[in-house]
Order: structure tokens, then C-alpha cells, then sequence
């Protein structure tokens, strides 16, 4: 090969090389100039584009442009737009990624527009092959499915002030972690069926984990439940692989969805919000290793299926507001040994077979003395073996854990042995409540029973240093 021949061919591979690294920066002076400043887009792997695009760019990018490794749009802003095909006519707003217009596109790393209140569309860009994920703090809105079966994708970081469509994060099967950056609300399905997925941060100020938010995340091991949360939705962790669920801190927390963490066979141990008024259905079915189960007091309605198949759980309490106990809400928990229901001052109404396949003749369930013929009155609960116990007092100290309560003519007192109360609710013997606080901050209080008729009284109190108690006093 002579000199002059080989200085051609390096001539000619050196300017297509510049041709391919000025294709590759592209500024746009106007939206829809993209197929024209492009020169080699079937080759390009990587594009940066400053200035202005619109839809027809991103159509153009993600139909022309099929070996692009490397989307950086940081630098871009997004103009709305008009496109017409035949009898078809689609407008496009400024600073939206169209829907579905990158799905199962081969773009591994994408910066997306820093200015603008940017929203992306559903299904933008799923079943990409996107390996990690930063939206920034401008991005507003993240629709349905948006990143969704993205299996390449490893990590993604939130934007705190994002809102997501369902789905958003679904089936990214090896997404191992998130950061949520403080967002207070996580979808419906927003990271469902990640199989990889270990790590969530930032879960501090969440208010709302929406229905099968992290539903067979089969990975997912730990959480961190803040005291702002309001909403565990239905399935939220079904078939997870928790270990502990703590909710102790949730004091905003009055109801645990349908099926919340069912399934989660790794599941040893879970704290109930003190205030927690409802377990939905099958909240619990099905969690295995956990060995103890403590409903707050104030729990009034267990679901059907709650705590279904918790077979080594074998000491059980029944909460003083316990007002139903649904179907086959403890079938299975052939663990039990002995029920308590001192506290009750109500017989709970009972769905269909609660304890299904268990031998309750060999189960004792222990009541009040005053409550025994009514439990052996009632069906299915008659079929224990009832045990009678002295937790009725008039006129006297009740000591509980740290927390006395003492009761002079009318008067209720209520002393903290350590710390200070923290909260006190009295009941009636029907279960409904006549007097509050929620914020004693004492370490004792008074309460004058004379306007109230009734002879019989549920008080449950709690104090700063987490002891709970409840107890039923007769008034002479």
C-alpha cells in the first residue's frame, strides 16, 4: 500500500470520526431540527443535545437512532407541539416526555432537562435498558409504568418532589436500591415484583404506601417506618422478605390494610401502632415465624383472615375495644395455647369458623369473673375451656407494669410509676369511648366519673416510656 493511499484512507476515517463526535453535541436553535443535525444516527451510540426539542425529536431519536447507549437531554429543554398523520392530529405539551415514546429503548444512561417543571409520560421509557436512574428535583410528575420492566436498572434516585403513577418502578427485575429522598407517598405498585430489591432509603417523611407498593419484593428485607405515615395500603408487603416490622413509632397509624404483609414467611417480629384501630383482612395471614402478636388496646376490629396460619404463635390477647373478630381470622394457629380477654367488657361479635382446625377444648381462655357466663353463652367462644380470673376492683390500687390506677368514690387516678402519662381513653362496658387524652404529660392525672352512670369502666392508659395498660374497674 503506497504512502499516498494510506494518508486517503486516514484522511477519510479522521473526518468521519469528527463527523460522529459533532453528531454527537448537537445545539438546537429551534424544536424539530434533530434529523437534520444528525449526520450518522443508525451508528450513533451516544447524543447531547442543548437547546430546545419537542416530540418530533424524541420520536426521531427513538425510531432513527437504535444503537444509542447514551441520552444527555441535561442541557435541553422540551416545547409542546402539534403532529398530524393522516386523520390523526396529537398535541404534545412543553416539558412532557411523551408517553411510551422510549419504551424498549436501548439507552442505558439518560440525563434528563434540569429546567422546567418536567413531567414524564406513562410508559416513557419501559422495558428500557436503563442501568441507573436520577430525577431531579424539577421532575413534577412520573406517570404509570414509566420505568417499569426495566431490567437492566440497578439503582434509582428520587425526586423529593415528584408525584408517580402506578406501577412507575414495577418489574425492574434487578433494581437492588432506592433512594426516595423524603418523598411522603409511595404509589400504587410503584416497585411491585422487584425481585432484587434490598435497600429503600429515605423513607422518613412517607405518609401513604399505597396498595402492593412493594407487593413481592421477595428481597426486600428491612424498613424504616416513620412517624408521619398514615396509610399502609392493601398488600403493601405481601411476600416480602421483612424480618421485623416496626410500627410502634406511627402514632398517625389507625388501620393496616387488606392483606398489608401476608406472606411475609421471614416476618419474627411486628410492633402495632398504639392507636391502630383496624387490621385489615389477612393483614397477617400466613406469617409463619412470627411468635407473638400484641394488638394494641385499641384495636376494635380484627379481619377476616388476619392472623390466619400463625401456627407458633401460642399466647394471644383479645384488646379491651375488641368489637369483632372476623372469618377465620386465627384458623390455623395450632401453636395457641391460652387466649386472653380480661380486658374485654363486651362479648366480640364472631365471623364464620375464627378458629378453624384448632382444638379449643385444649385451649383455656381467660375472662373476667364477671364475663365468664356470657363467653360460655356465646358460640364459639363456649367451646374453650374458660378460666375465670379476679381483675375487677373497686375502691383500690391497680398496679400494671409501671402505671396504678385508683379509684376514690368518683374520682379516677391515674399515676405513672416512672416517666409520665402519656395518653388515657376510658370505655364503657359496650366498648364505647366517653373521655380522651391524648396528650396527658403528667405523672398522674384525675378524672371525675360522678356524670357518668355507668358501673363498669375500661381504662386504658399508656405512659412516655412505652408501658401500656388496661384495666376494668367496677364502681361500687
Amino acid at each position: 500500500m503506497n504512502l499516498l493511499f494510506r494518508q486517503v484512507i486516514l484522511c477519510t476515517f479522521l473526518s468521519c470520526a469528527a463527523a460522529a463526535i459533532e453528531a454527537a453535541n448537537v445545539t438546537t436553535s429551534a424544536a424539530g431540527q434533530l434529523a437534520s443535525l444528525v449526520s450518522n444516527p443508525q451508528n450513533e451510540t451516544s447524543l447531547r443535545v442543548s437547546g430546545p426539542v419537542n416530540a418530533v425529536d424524541f420520536l426521531f431519536i427513538a425510531r432513527e437512532m437504535p444503537r444509542l447507549n447514551t441520552l444527555d437531554l441535561a442541557g435541553a429543554t422540551i416545547a409542546g407541539c402539534e403532529i398530524s398523520s393522516g386523520l390523526s392530529h396529537t398535541v404534545y405539551a412543553e416539558n412532557v416526555v411523551p408517553q411510551a415514546v422510549f419504551a424498549g429503548s436501548p439507552v442505558a444512561s439518560l440525563s434528563l432537562p434540569q429546567t422546567g417543571k418536567l413531567e414524564i409520560g406513562d410508559m416513557a421509557f419501559a422495558g428500557s435498558a436503563l442501568k441507573t436512574l436520577t430525577l431531579n428535583d424539577n421532575v413534577a410528575k412520573v406517570g404509570m409504568g414509566a420505568f417499569s420492566s426495566c431490567n437492566e436498572l440497578e439503582q434509582a434516585h428520587i425526586s423529593k418532589s415528584a408525584h408517580f403513577g402506578s406501577h412507575a418502578f414495577a418489574s425492574c427485575n434487578s433494581l437492588t436500591a432506592v433512594s426516595l429522598n423524603g418523598i411522603d407517598s409511595v404509589s400504587e405498585a410503584m416497585f411491585a415484583s422487584c425481585p432484587e430489591l434490598k435497600t429503600v432509603g429515605g423513607t422518613e417523611n412517607l405518609k401513604y404506601i399505597g396498595p402492593s407498593a412493594f407487593a413481592a419484593c421477595s428481597a426486600l428485607d428491612t424498613f424504616v417506618f416513620g412517624n408521619l405515615l398514615q396509610t399502609v395500603g392493601d398488600g403493601a408487603f405481601s411476600s416480602t422478605a421483612l424480618a421485623a416490622a416496626d410500627l410502634s413509632a406511627c402514632d398517625r397509624l389507625t388501620s393496616i390494610g387488606d392483606w398489608a404483609f401476608s406472606s411475609c414467611k421471614e416476618l419474627s417480629s411486628i410492633a402495632l401502632p398504639a392507636k391502630l384501630k383496624h387490621i385489615g383482612k389477612g393483614a397477617i395471614f400466613d406469617c409463619r415465624s412470627l411468635a407473638a402478636v400484641d394488638m394494641p388496646e385499641t384495636t376494635e376490629t380484627i379481619g377476616d383472615y388476619a392472623l390466619k396460619g400463625l401456627e407458633n404463635v401460642s399466647e394471644l390477647e383479645i384488646p379491651a375495644a375488641t368489637r369483632r373478630i372476623g372469618t377465620l381470622a386465627m384458623s390455623g394457629m395450632k401453636g395457641l395455647k391460652n387466649i386472653h380477654a380480661e380486658n374485654v367488657s363486651d362479648v366480640p361479635a364472631l365471623g364464620d369458623d375464627v378458629w378453624d382446625r384448632l382444638a379449643k377444648e385444649a385451649i383455656a381462655l381467660h375472662v373476667d369473673q364477671d364475663m365468664v357466663s356470657r363467653f360460655e353463652d356465646a358460640a364459639q367462644w363456649q367451646d374453650f375451656d374458660i378460666v375465670a380470673e379476679q381483675s375487677s376492683i373497686s375502691d383500690a390500687v391497680v398496679p400494671s407494669g409501671g402505671i396504678s390506677a385508683r379509684l376514690d368514690g368518683n374520682t379516677l387516678r391515674v399515676r405513672a410509676d416512672e416517666g409520665s402519662l402519656a395518653e388515657l381513653y376510658i370505655y364503657d362496658i359496650a366498648g364505647r369511648r366517653f373521655f380522651g387524652n391524648g396528650n396527658v404529660a403528667a405523672d398522674q392525672t384525675e378524672v371525675d366519673l360522678s356524670q357518668f352512670a355507668d358501673k363498669i369502666f375500661v381504662v386504658c392508659a399508656s405512659t412516655d416510656t412505652g408501658v401500656r395498660m388496661a384495666i376494668k374497674i367496677v364502681r361500687k
